[in-house]
Formats: structure tokens, sequence, C-alpha cells
């Protein structure tokens, strides 16, 4: 920040004169005390002009003069009342205009407009909290959007309250209808409210931690539970004013009983919601800017310009767009509303609020190895699979794909090079990004929902989001952890050339206080990775549409009708682009005419985007095919209902009917209790499932096609019966079979421009679809193992390369049946090399993306147009993530006392921010991440029965064989202590997140299969905590947590099913129906997973299948219960 030079201000327009200091004087910057001096010019003529036409002194002060005008408020007796004493958190010169020129009906003075023209001036850097005027936390967006200047209310004296630091004057009751909760704050209005807060650009508040953990933790905790009574009880702000004052007179009255206790923060008490919302660093001025854009162009525009502009029209050529509107109201002002508005969050601030977290610094370092720490290390070389020096490692996240070390530091995209445009190291550092102190990797994430449907129209809203890859995995898409960038108005999704404004602001360099760093550090910043769905991903690149027939695959060079022959899914055969290519043509179409533009974009398949300003990034390298949209919500989808539907696979006849075996086989499965979002019906083929939905059937669908069309334990090689003539089925076949010719029929074309009649008419005789054979069912496990492979949360390069090749050999047999594919399966032949980059799917798939959009749609609106809504979604967003950071700072805290722990208590009740599991899972965890239930059922071992009780003996005698010896309890002969087998049983509990029961209690049953060691089935039978008292009173009790099991049981003469050679991979096995082992004691700590069990009957043997369901939520909460 620049240096600034002060002097002292003597003016009566912002009471700088009245300085309660009694010094007469104020300091303020030199440009700020100019405006002072000028208001005092405009003003002091005409209130004294006033004061005479109201009978009163010619020597009151301008706040006086208005007041009596306003004919709201009888004059203070100290002319410095109204100064807001309590300006230790937050100043800048706005305020002043805020408070002192707020009340009432005031005259209106154009005059002014010009005192506005630095809204954007830093503020001081000085901490004297009576150095300078103050900003009180006004109400949302306050009055910005006049063509000429209105006194804003004060937000203290509106509510009938005393300004901050006047504890003289009383509250007005009878003003009480005016006040709203603080949900009201997260409603953004574009009408005659509008927040001159976040215009101020070098001014942050958000640069320290909350200011309240200065103050005493009973101040804190009266802070605290006046809030949760505003956000959550509906209490007013009258009612959080007199809360704050009762508080403040009882602990003045401790204070004053014990006058060798300190209270630091009682001498500036907040009495207001506004100030309470700064003192809990809770207020969200300075954070958010709400840009307004041109209707047609969305060109951005910075609120500070809006009453700048001399007319409502486009500042761009040939744009015929609108910036705002205007009408008179009945003071004779005009106000000016934006047609758009464009909430956005400047990187810098989230992170910087990112920063102040207790620990976050070195959270961002957790990734890093010895090989890894920071130093003048250069960027790897290679790329592919050979740049692994141990392909059988497994990557576990993004940090171990080869990319993450590839990225280099000090590059600048320049014009040059054999593509015209590079990028150069222009200081030759050859420098590793990630080596540096702090380079942060950057993920983003673009997409659309609907927010407003149905008979009130739709309205479609869009999210921008970033997330930091150096977070550790299981935090790093939390919602406190997701950086909510901007949120993009609709109704309808912009084009590129309108995204193309939006995305312009990003950061590559900036300074941040960190948390318990007494200097500030530096940050580099390095966006990695979009991983966006695909149209959303096209549209932000620049790159043409997938449907495009040259450009349909960004990477390579396969055309649109190759999808109708099996060379389009063998890498073998690709052609690679040179994405340099993409570069040049981006930026020769950035500066090229429509025309021009429109020619580059056909022949060389890319438009501008504003992301190619930036260095390292690819249009296509760097936009991710993303797992979930490619796999489960478009191969998996496309499998059921178009190749095997469609098709007719599950065409019955009299005897036959496979459809009804499938239905029944879905109704017989026995699922883990996290898997809320069971399959899709096939029967039905409608709705739109979500992909875990999709997730979930393919982990299954090979088991259920296998029981509807096995024969004696075998998939019969037979033709389904066709389709009737008058079904959507035939149609579609149809439609089908004339694309597939008419692919083939180019891709002929295309190689030969003459063809033989031989060849068109082997095009004309091809015949669509797969015919169900024992062929079709092993492509459809092939492709089964291939999804499964690939969607492991770790995996080695090796497995990449094999469940690659496996999704390979299954899309082609596919193509070689003549079924019609889409593109996204000639994209997963690219997983592979993105893989290798970018590590596993987990670390670029949009699960949680999606999760986010669900929380912001739910979010109540009032479907309010024009850009309140967005603004809305940010602010509640934000406001949770807000409520989150005051929690870890209170969780940092060395000495935590009483009041804290009831502050956190109520933190993490009532607001919901927390997850129990961030940082070591709540009060009752044990080791493992081990959570019971509450409310065991306490007994003695031999009440269940005495074989429970003589193996838990058997057990714990020789686990605790070391520490003593222990006896039957009815021993009375020899040495050792009695086992009186004192226990808790439990219905259920948490381990590592996931749910387990007791199949002997109500509330276990759901979750009493569960996997213990490598994959060996058991039906869970106790949950048991069992203890030991030691004879020597003195000696802590020992404590077992055990559980009584009884496995599945295999045998001989189960027949080999098809999918013998895939079963490891897909987590498969067989096992008899209804038969268990005896009881057995084993460690709680043994218990390793669930699966799903699907009961089957082959050669009238009755058998049990089970597949491993090890893709849990990484970012799922434990959930206990409260009863």
């Amino acid at each position: 920040m620049p240096l600034q030079s002060y002097v002292s201000c003597t003016c009566e327009s912002f009471n700088c004169k009245y300085n309660p200091d009694g010094s007469g004087q104020k300091l303020q910057t030199a440009q700020t005390a100019t405006r002072h001096q000028r208001a005092d010019e405009l003003l002091v003529p005409q209130a004294d002009a006033l004061g005479q036409a109201y009978g009163l002194s010619e020597d009151l002060t301008i706040t006086d003069s208005l007041e009596h005008a306003g004919n709201a408020h009888q004059p203070p007796d100290d002319p410095g009342a109204d100064f807001d004493n309590n300006s230790d958190h937050g100043n800048n010169d706005a305020g002043d205009a805020n408070d002192n020129l707020g009340l009432g009906a005031q005259p209106h003075f154009p005059e002014l407009d010009d005192l506005f023209e630095r809204w954007d001036e830093p503020y001081p850097a000085n901490d004297d909290p009576g150095a300078f005027s103050s900003d009180p936390d006004a109400e949302i967006f306050e009055r910005l959007g006049r063509l000429n200047l209105e006194d804003p209310v004060n937000s203290d004296e509106e509510l009938g309250m005393p300004a901050e630091g006047n504890h003289n004057d009383e509250f007005h009751p009878d003003n009480d209808e005016q006040l709203n909760d603080i949900d009201a704050a997260l409603f953004v209005s574009q009408g005659a409210n509008f927040d001159f807060s976040d215009v101020y650009e070098d001014a942050d508040i958000h640069a320290s931690p909350p200011p309240c953990m200065n103050d005493h933790p009973a101040v804190r905790n009266a802070y605290i539970r006046a809030f949760i009574s505003a956000a959550f009880y509906n209490a007013t702000h009258a009612a959080v004013y007199h809360d704050l004052e009762g508080k403040e007179r009882l602990l003045r009255t401790a204070q004053q009983a014990n006058p060798d206790i300190e209270y630091p923060g009682l001498d500036n008490f907040a009495r207001t919601l506004p100030t309470l919302l700064k003192r809990l660093g809770l207020s969200m001025d300075q954070f958010i800017i709400y840009f307004f854009v041109c209707d047609v162009c969305w060109k951005l525009h910075h609120p500070s310009v809006l009453s700048e502009l001399e007319s409502p029209e486009c500042t761009i050529d040939d744009c015929d767009g609108t910036l705002y509107t205007q009408k008179r109201l009945s003071d004779g002002t005009l106000k000016r509303t934006p047609t758009k508005l464009v909430p956005y969050v400047p990187p810098e601030r989230a992170l910087q609020r990112l920063f102040l977290r207790p620990g976050k610094w070195e959270q961002f370092q957790h990734w890093r190895g010895p090989e890894d720490q920071p130093g003048l290390v250069p960027p790897i070389p290679g790329r592919g699979y050979d740049s692994f020096p141990d392909p059988s490692k497994p990557m576990r996240d993004i940090y171990d794909g080869y990319g993450w070390r590839m990225i280099q530091a000090g590059l600048e995209r320049r014009r040059g090079g054999p593509w015209e445009i590079e990028d150069a190291d222009v200081h030759e550092l050859h420098q590793r990004f990630v080596s540096l102190p702090c380079g942060l990797v950057w993920q983003i994430n673009i997409d659309w929902f609907q927010t407003v449907k149905g008979k009130s129209g739709y309205h479609s809203t869009g999210a921008f989001y970033a997330v930091i890859c150096n977070n550790p995995r299981e935090i790093r898409y939390l919602a406190e952890e997701t950086i909510l960038l901007m949120v993009i108005p609709g109704p309808d999704e912009p084009s590129l050339e309108q995204m193309n404004y939006l995305i312009e602001p990003f950061v590559e360099r900036v300074e941040f206080r960190v948390n318990g760093h007494e200097d500030p550090e530096v940050s580099h910043s390095h966006l990695y990775c979009n991983v966006s769905d695909l149209p959303s991903s096209r549209k932000t690149s620049g790159l043409q549409g997938h449907n495009s027939k040259f450009f349909m695959c960004p990477t390579c060079k396969k055309p649109f009708f190759s999808l109708s022959h099996p060379s389009c899914f063998d890498p073998e055969t690709f052609q690679y682009r040179d994405e340099w290519r993409y570069i040049k043509y981006s930026f020769r179409a950035r500066t090229a005419d429509p025309p021009t533009a429109k020619d580059i974009s056909d022949n060389r398949g890319v438009r501008w985007s504003t992301l190619n300003y930036l260095p390292g990034w690819m249009p296509a390298r760097s936009s991710v095919v993303e797992f979930m949209h490619a796999v489960f919500l478009t191969m998996v989808k496309h499998l059921n209902r178009i190749i095997i539907l469609k098709s007719g696979l599950l065409n019955g006849t009299r005897h036959i009917r496979p459809m009804e075996k499938l239905e029944d086989f879905f109704s017989r499965l026995v699922w883990p209790v996290e898997a809320t979002r069971l399959p899709p019906s096939l029967a039905t083929g409608k709705g739109s499932p979500k992909a875990d939905q999709w997730r979930n059937q393919i982990s299954i669908l090979f088991i259920a096609l296998y029981d509807a069309w096995q024969v004696n334990g075998e998939v019969p090689d037979r033709d389904a019966p066709p389709s009737a003539s008058n079904t959507k089925n035939h149609a579609a076949q149809a439609t089908m079979q004339k694309t597939l010719r008419s692919r083939l029929m180019e891709l002929l074309l295309a190689r030969n421009q003459h063809p033989s009649d031989a060849e068109i008419a082997r095009i004309n005789c091809c015949q669509n679809g797969p015919q169900l054979t024992s062929v079709t069912y092993d492509v459809i496990l092939e492709f089964s193992a291939a999804v499964r492979i690939l969607s492991s949360q770790s995996i080695s390069p090796n497995d990449v390369r094999r469940g690659s090749a496996a999704l390979s050999h299954a899309t082609q047999g596919w193509a070689r049946m003549g079924c019609h594919l889409t593109p996204y399966y000639h994209f997963g032949m690219h997983f592979a090399e993105q893989m290798y980059e970018f590590g596993p799917c987990y670390a670029t798939w949009a699960f949680a993306f999606e999760r986010h959009n669900g929380r912001l749609a739910r979010v109540n609106h009032n479907q309010h147009k024009g850009g309140e809504l967005e603004a809305t979604l940010m602010r509640r967003w934000w406001s949770i993530t807000f409520n989150y950071d005051l929690i870890l700072h209170i969780e940092a805290l060395p000495n935590r006392t009483e009041d804290d722990e009831d502050s956190l208590r109520l933190l993490r009740t009532a607001l919901k921010a927390q997850q129990k599991d961030r940082h070591g899972m709540n009060m009752n965890a044990r080791q493992e991440h081990l959570v019971f239930a509450k409310h065991p059922k306490k007994l003695s071992l031999s009440a269940i029965n005495d074989e429970i009780y003589q193996i838990v003996f058997e057990y714990l005698r020789h686990e605790w064989s070391t520490l003593l010896h222990l006896k039957p309890s009815t021993s009375i002969i020899g040495e050792g202590e009695n086992f009186m087998g004192h226990a808790k049983c439990y219905s259920h509990m948490w381990l590592r997140k996931l749910r387990y029961g007791a199949a002997t209690a109500h509330r276990g049953k759901s979750a009493r299969y569960a996997y213990i060691g490598e994959r060996q089935p058991a039906e869970i039978q106790y949950l048991l905590q069992v203890s030991h008292d030691r004879l020597n009173a003195d000696v802590e009790p020992l404590i077992a947590d055990l559980a009584i099991v009884r496995r599945f049981i295999s045998d001989d003469n189960i027949p080999e099913f098809p999918w013998a050679l895939w079963a490891t991979d897909l987590g498969v096995s067989a096992w008899l129906a209804e038969h268990l082992g005896d009881f057995e004691v084993i460690p709680i700590s043994a218990l390793s997973g669930h699966f799903v069990l699907a009961p089957i009957k082959v050669r009238a043997q009755e058998l049990w299948i089970t597949v491993a369901y090890d893709h849990t939520n990484p970012e799922g909460d434990v959930e206990v219960d409260d009863d």
C-alpha cells in the first residue's frame, strides 16, 4: 500500500472539530482533509441559513442543524454526542457522512456530488481508535446509485438507539416495527439501497482476526449469545440492543465488585447488531463487490462508477445494452438502479480470510515430503506414464500426478516462439512452482443450476467456485474451504463473450497476513485446472462444443462421425493436437472482426477466452474431462437406457421375462446404510437419477443382468425377441440405425472420396445394436470392471493403464456391434493421460461442487431478479463460512474458559457450521475415529449368555496377558483377578465415518453387515465396550472395544461365475445363503467396510453375492444421534 501523508482536520461537516479527546482536531489523510474542508465551505453557510430559518442559534454544528431541519431529535447537550467512540475495529471516511448526515428528511445538496469521487481511497494505517472517523456497519446497499447525494440513514439512530459510544441516550421502543432479524441482512436489494462498503479496494477490515478475540471471554460470549438470538431466534435489532445493554451492565457490576479482574473489551462494548457483527468478524462489509453489468454484453462496471456515468447506455462500442434505469423520487432526486448485478469476492480477500485461520499456513504445506521442501528446485522433466519412477506406487491425490511438480514458476505469456505466443521464463529462474514457500495451486468449477422453476418461470443461476489444491484432501471440498468467487446472474446462461468479462479478475502474487506470523507472507497462485462439466468447460476455454464435426475432441483429431467406428476408441490410432495452435488462434480471434473470429472458430476450433492470458493455461489439457459427468451421468446412463433398454436386450416372451427378474433382483438387494440414494429403476427408465445413483447401479449391474439372463447358470447365445413395431424402442432402433449408417458413410468418404459400390452396400447393410449373447455380457462386465478400477480413490499408474485398456476394449466391442455411442465414450480414452497428470479421479471430479449447487438452490431468495437473488446467495454462503472462521479462532485459544466452551457449543449446535471430523472428531472420539451411539445398555456378559461371556473372557485373557492374569468370575482358587464381564452394549457406532450396527438391536439391524480385514463378510451380533476394574483402585480400569460377529461361509460347490476373471477388481464374492459361522470376538477396529448383499438362486442353490461398497464420501460428516 502506498505511503500516506496525514494532517490535522478541524472540519465541522464530519465532526473532526468535536473529537472526544478535546483536541479540537482529528488526524486524517491529506486527501480526506481537503474533502472535509470543501464540505465545510458548502455546508456551513446552508446550515447557518437553516438554523436562522428555524430560529436556532447561529453557532450550532452542522449535525445539530440537520437534526432540527429533519425534526427527528432534540439537539444533544454534548456537541460530540453523536460521535461513535467505539471506532477501534474499523475506520473509514465514508462513515462520517453516514453518521452525521443521516437524520430524518434532510435538505438535498446537489453540489456535494464531487465530494464522493474518491470512494476507493485507502484507509490510513493507524490503530489509534480515536484518530480517525468511523464506519458503522450499515444495512446492505446504503443508497448508492443516486445522481445526487442523499444523506444515508445512520443505522443506530434509525433504530431509535444512541450512536455507539453515547451511553446517555435512551432507546425509543416505538421504532421497533422497523427492525428486522439478521436474516433480512442476507437479502440484497438493487433498488434504493446499494452498499458502498465494497468500493474500498485497499481498505480491508478482513486483514486481521476477529476483534473479539482480544476481548474477555465473558464479553465474547455475550456477543455470541446476542448473535445467536438474532440469527436463529428472530431477535430484532431492538432486542439485541437491550440484551447487550443488560449484559454490559452486569459485567460492569462484576468489574466493580472485583476491581482486580480486568475485562478487556468492556470499555468499548458493542451495543448494536451491526457493530456486533464487526466485533465477531461476521460483517461482510468490504468483502463482496457488487459489480453491475450491461444486460447485453455483460461488461463489468465497479459500483463506484454508477453515479459517474453520463448515460445508461453501454460504454462498449456497437453495444445497445443498458447499464441502469433511473427514476425521479418524490424528493426530486434521481435514483439509478443497475439492470443486472454480479456479486464477486476477489480471490485475495478470500485467501486472506483463509490465511487468518489458525494452522491454515501449515495445512497448505501438509503434502510436502522430504523431496518437496521449499527451495530452488527445477520442474520435473517428462510426461505421462514414463515420468513415474515407480508406476506401481498408488496415487492418492492431485499432488501425486506428475503435473503437480511440472508447474513452472516465473512464466509470462508473451508474443514469440513458433506459435506466435509462448510462456517465457523471463528471469530464467527454472523454478518449480510448488517448491515456492507458498505456491498455491487453484482448481475452478463453473456450473449452473435452477434457482427458480415451475409456475414462477425458470431462472438459471451460475456459481463460480475455486478450491486450493494444497489443502488436505479430506477438507479441501468442504463448503467452508471452498471459495465462492462469483454468483452469475440469470435467467439464462451467458455466452463465451459475456463470460470473458466475468472471469477477467484473477491474482498472481499477493501479500497476506498469516495467523501466528509477524510479517506478511508472499503467496503465488497458479490456475491448474477447470473441473466443470463439458458444456461449461468448453464455453470458458473457448473451444468448440462436443458436437462439432471436426473439433469434437480438443486433444486428438478424431472427428465426430468416427464415433461409429472402433478406431475412435483405440488410443493407438490417435493423432494428437498441438495446444499452442489453439493459443495462437485464440489470440488472433481476440482482436479480429466478427466474421474473421467466426472463421477461426470454424476452421481452427477455438475462440478467444480470457483464461488464455494465464501462463501455463492450456485450453484442452487444463480443462479436464470431469469423471462424474463423463462416466456416471453419461456412459453408465447411456448403457442402461440406450444400449440395454432401447436396443431391446430386456425384451421378453410369454415364458421369459428378464425385465421382471431384473426388478425383482433390485428389490432383494441389501444396501449399506450410507447408500441413501438407491439405483434407478431400469423398468421405467424415467426420472433424473443423480450421479451417485448411477454409480451404485453400475457396481452391481453385471450381477443383475446375469440373474435376469442366465439359464441354468449360463448366459445363453441367442437373440433377444425383437421390439414390436408400434413401440418406442422400435422407433429408436430405426433412428439409431440411420445414424449409424450416416456416420459410417461420412467416415468412408473422409478416407476415400470415391468409394466402391461394394463398400457403400456394406454400410447400407449395417445393423444397429447388440444381440443377447455371452459376448455382449462380457463387454458389459469389462466396462463395469473398468469403471470400478478408474473410479478408485487410490490408484497406481499401472492400474490406470489397466483400467483404461479395459475401457477401450469394451467400448470398441460396442462399436463393432453397431451400438450408438456418444462423444463421452471417446473422451474416456483420454482418462489415462489425464490421471497421470492430475492424479486419481477423486482429485478432479465434481461431486462436491454439485452438492454446493444444491445447497445454494435451497436458499430462500424470494425469486428476486436482476442480480438480487444472486447477491442473496453470495451473502448466505459467506455468512456460514464466516461463522466457521469464528469457531476455528475460538478453538485455537490456548487456555479456553467455560465461557469459551459455551461459545463453541452455541456456534456448533445453532450455526451448524462445524464439521465434527474436522480436527479430530468430537469429545467422544476415541482411537481410529470411533464414536459410539448414546445411551448404551449396561449389562453383564453372562446376562447375554454363557457362550458370549466365555469367548470374551478367553479373548481378553490373551490380549491382557502381559498386564494381568484373568480368571473366571466364579473362580476363588489361585492368583489373578476375577473377570466380572461388565460391559456397555451399543446398538450402533461409527468407525472411520462408517456406521456399524448390531443385529440383536433394533436400531442396529440396518447396518449389521460388515467386512472384517480383507473383505471377509460377517454379520455383527453385538457391539460392546468391556471394562475390568483393577484390584488396585489407584490403577485405571482396562477397557476393550469389541464386536461379536459371525462370518459368512463359502463352499467348493459354489459354481464359477462369468465375472471370475474380474472378481478382485469388482470386489465380488459368492457365499452360501443363510449360513453363518460361530460367534467370534474381534476388536472393533478390525471392521473394515461395507458391502452390498445380493441374494440370487443358481441351479436351485441359494447364494449370497457380496460386492464391496468402498467408495464412501470423503467429505461426509459423522452423524451422531441425540437420542
